[in-house]
């Protein structure tokens, strides 16, 4: 007899294959029904696959040093959506539209099954491209916000992270 709850790799595999799917056919519906997943389980055993199946894809094409490309991919894939989730929190704070970090970081880590093709040669501009259309579809789905108030919240989080990398360049270059 299992227990509902027990966390089996083809469990996490199996929701992440659902979701995934999910988010990439019907984004609308799939955060329509976010809001009310209350398991911060679930946005982080969708989170992890995301990352390894990113990183393992794109470290082929690495012909030297794979092991150091496969970290640099994996914290690329997995640290990113916290970055963007706090973005996306402040600009929602001064918005004063009242989500909580958990809901904004459960929008960017949906949002991150875009770079399951970022791996692809010549698909990593129009995967970020594709993240961003499905931060900006669950930003109108979770918060109610219009789709013109949701498109320059994506403008401004991608500005803030333009900003983000000047500044780490600037720091790193000196």
């Amino acid at each position: 007899m299992t227990n509902k709850n027990e966390w089996s790799i083809k469990s996490v595999f199996t929701r992440f294959y659902h979701d995934a799917v999910q988010v990439m056919i019907n984004p609308k519906a799939f955060y329509e029904s976010m809001p009310t997943e209350k398991n911060q389980e679930a946005i982080f055993s969708f989170l992890i696959p995301t990352a390894l199946i990113y990183s393992v894809a794109a470290t082929f094409f690495a012909h030297d040093q794979q092991l150091v490309f496969l970290v640099s991919f994996f914290f690329n894939g997995s640290l990113m959506p916290f970055i963007l989730a706090a973005m996306l929190y402040l600009i929602m704070l001064l918005m004063q539209s009242g989500i909580g970090y958990g809901l904004a970081l459960g929008i960017t880590v949906y949002a991150n099954t875009a770079i399951l093709f970022a791996w692809i040669p010549g698909m990593a501009p129009f995967s970020e491209l594709f993240r961003y259309y499905l931060m900006g579809v669950g930003i109108v789905k979770v918060t109610g916000l219009n789709g013109w108030k949701a498109f320059f919240v994506v403008l401004a989080m991608g500005g803030m992270l333009l900003l983000l990398i000047y500044g780490l360049q600037m720091l790193i270059s000196h």
